[in-house]
């Protein structure tokens, strides 16, 4: 019996030893992990600190640090509140290698996290090249950042606005010795500063972040608003300041399809750009728009100009967004014909333009006021031809048409000028045959195709708008003057031919490689093979050519074909003839309209603008002199008894519109021909010529 409770005392005593033994294990262990042991949740460095971060309890009084350089044994290195969950280690050396565990207190216990090792490296800063925004096809705006990397290696995107801090918006990881990022989570009208880190993972899997640049890049917020004035020598690029740019690049392509390719850089202070055609145009493709070597046609022209904000620091650039669309010319278009067709309906065509995505056709009519009222008839997109049509269906009493070119630029709808006097209601006049006598203007240059030498002419123009019948033998650099050694043609060659009721040949020019202006049939209704007499209205037109030949006048009653004055008065001498030659056949006298000389800024030197009517040529003769000489010409046919008018032209060029409504300085455009001969078939009309 003793020993059976011997026994069971043992046995309770052991038991309670056991109890106690778990307890204090539980409750005072000083050292060890168990299973509510801290847990470091992070933990990373650069070569200047490590970062430690771990789960916070909330029964923590404070927690140990303890840390062991390479093999060495493990020291405390600082003690901290229990309501801190990150401590960053300073103490740090490159090359060295790092051992860190926690130590969490507890009010009855203490318990340690697993070892996290970390070696320290020397991480060089990446170099953020640059950032650049722009627009996105739903119009928001996103930033593209670039900077130097390396294949393979891993790198962080930093962010921040205003004087925020800092957030890792993106994880990259290279491919080559330049990454780039794109964030597209952005304010169109906010500015952000980037930076960017290099982060690696060493032999234990744990990253090591490398230094970076903590001033960053800051962009460009908004963008230069861009306007351009373009002529037929340069273009005029303006744009609205940026702030914070210290330069802004201004960028060209050729065509709404090309690729913009950057022409400039001005300094920050700078709204201004101007674009020398014969300076800047360097490509065979973009020489094909250049007339003479130095002019842009502007009718023609499908350059398209952009401007961006720049800003270099210490290399460091950052480029404000821009407009993709750019700024461009787009010309009002050249109604070329309008035709009625079987079914009722009217086919209108015009001349495209460069630029233009959309056409609007509209007809109008004048009330009883004298009020224009347009009609939209359809809307047609833009095809890549000379000349585009389509068949309407306008009112009766709708006599009007004009056509309007449109793009959609940035969002809005851009509109050309329009012709607003082709009409329909004056082709009355099909009895009437009408000579056209002039040199490259009335020629129709620099237009010299089939389709384009004619319908773009201004004879072509008066015909279309009062149905005459015209004939239009003019030479291209022709003068009135005779020369048996220059390389021009000869009007009075003309005229001598028209005497004869001669077709011209070959051998009738000077300059037979003009032959080119009579192999075409060009117009279905050409008188061909008539004298002077056939002609009710004669028109003149020439003479500038005569200036650059520096060809006397000689008296105002010369004959001699050699002087300026002998030549005229010899064409119209055949004008005279021919008038007898009417009179017999019961018909009125031929009547003769004079062109005033148009104004010009180009003499020899393309390059350089020189009113014509202000310049002496090389025997001191201004183009005022040669106008002047022809208004004495005029008075005294009229004091003969011919039937001799004036057709003003200084309101249709001029110095001031110039280089907008000339091709070259010299030749009209598209549409300045068009306007031509709607003013001088109203001249034709108002004063009963035709």
């Amino acid at each position: 019996m003793k020993m059976r409770k011997k026994r069971i005392l043992l046995t309770g005593i052991l038991a309670v030893a056991i109890v106690l033994v778990a307890y204090f294990a539980i409750f005072y262990s000083p050292s060890g992990s168990t299973k509510g042991s801290p847990e470091i949740s992070l933990i990373e460095s650069t070569d200047q600190y490590v970062k430690i971060q771990w789960k916070n309890s909330k029964d923590a009084k404070e927690y140990n640090i303890y840390r062991k350089e390479d093999d060495g044994d493990f020291k405390k290195i600082v003690t901290l509140d229990g309501k801190n969950t990150e401590y960053i280690d300073k103490d740090v050396l490159v090359d060295n290698t790092y051992t860190y565990q926690i130590e969490e207190v507890l009010a009855h216990k203490t318990s340690k996290s697993d070892e996290r090792k970390i070696s320290l490296k020397k991480i060089d800063a990446p170099e953020l090249l640059s950032v650049k925004r722009y627009s996105t096809k739903d119009n928001k705006e996103a930033v593209e950042l670039n900077w130097s990397s390396h294949d393979g290696y891993d790198y962080s995107v930093f962010r921040k606005e205003a004087d925020g801090k800092y957030q890792v918006i993106a994880n990259v990881t290279a491919n080559s010795n330049k990454s780039s990022y794109i964030d597209s989570k952005i304010e169109n009208t906010k500015d952000y500063t980037y930076t960017i880190r290099r982060k690696q993972k060493d032999s234990n899997n744990v990253y090591q972040y490398g230094k970076f640049d903590e001033k960053g890049i800051t962009t460009l917020s908004g963008k230069p608003e861009v306007k351009g004035d373009f002529t037929n020598l340069k273009a005029t690029i303006s744009w609205s300041k940026v702030n914070g740019a210290n330069n802004y690049i201004i960028y060209r392509k050729q065509g709404l399809t090309g690729s913009y390719k950057q022409i400039a850089k001005v300094s920050g202070n700078k709204t201004q750009y101007v674009d020398v055609y014969n300076k800047s145009l360097k490509t065979e493709n973009e020489k094909k728009i250049l007339g003479a070597g130095y002019f842009v046609d502007p009718s023609i022209n499908d350059l398209v100009y952009t401007v961006r904000a720049y800003k270099n620091t210490n290399d460091k650039e950052s480029f404000s967004n821009y407009s993709k669309d750019g700024v461009f010319n787009i010309c009002a278009p050249s109604i070329v014909n309008v035709e009625n067709t079987k079914d009722n309906s009217t086919k209108v065509e015009w001349g495209t333009v460069k630029n233009a995505n959309q056409y609007y056709v509209y007809s109008g009519y004048d009330d009883a006021q004298g009020e224009r009222h347009w009609e939209k008839l359809k809307t047609v997109d833009a095809k890549n031809s000379v000349v585009q049509s389509i068949t309407v269906k306008p009112k009766k009493e709708h006599q009007y048409f004009t056509v309007k070119a449109s793009f959609n630029r940035d969002g809005n709808n851009l509109y050309s000028d329009y012709d607003k006097n082709y009409r329909i209601n004056d082709r009355k006049y099909e009895n009437k045959n009408v000579l056209f006598f002039g040199d490259s203007i009335t020629f129709g240059s620099p237009y010299k195709g089939k389709a384009t030498r004619t319908v773009f002419s201004y004879p072509w123009r008066v015909h279309q708008l009062t149905n005459v019948n015209f004939y239009n033998p003019s030479i291209p650099g022709s003068t009135y003057t005779y020369k048996e050694k220059n390389n021009r043609s000869r009007m009075v060659q003309i005229a001598d031919c028209l005497d004869k009721g001669k077709n011209v040949e070959k051998n009738d020019l000077t300059k037979p490689e003009d032959m080119y202006v009579y192999k075409t049939d060009f117009v279905d209704n050409q008188i061909k093979g008539k004298k002077f007499k056939d002609f009710d209205v004669v028109i003149m037109a020439a003479g500038t050519n005569d200036y650059l030949d520096n060809n006397p006048f000689g008296s105002i009653h010369s004959t001699n074909i050699r002087e300026f004055n002998g030549a005229i008065n010899k064409v119209m001498s055949y004008v005279k003839k021919a008038n007898v030659e009417r009179n017999k056949e019961g018909k009125k006298a031929i009547k003769i309209v004079f062109v005033d000389l148009f104004y010009s800024d180009r003499t020899n030197n393309y390059a350089q603008k020189t009113n014509r009517f202000v310049t002496k040529n090389k025997i001191g003769l201004t183009l005022t002199d040669y106008q002047n000489d022809i208004n004495a010409l005029v008075k005294k046919y009229k004091q003969e008894g011919l039937d001799v008018y004036q057709f003003a032209t200084d309101d249709l060029i001029n110095q001031k519109n110039c280089p907008y409504v000339a091709s070259d300085n010299l030749h009209m455009t598209r549409y300045a021909y068009g306007q031509i001969g709607n003013k001088l078939s109203d001249y034709l009309i108002k004063n009963k010529i035709i």
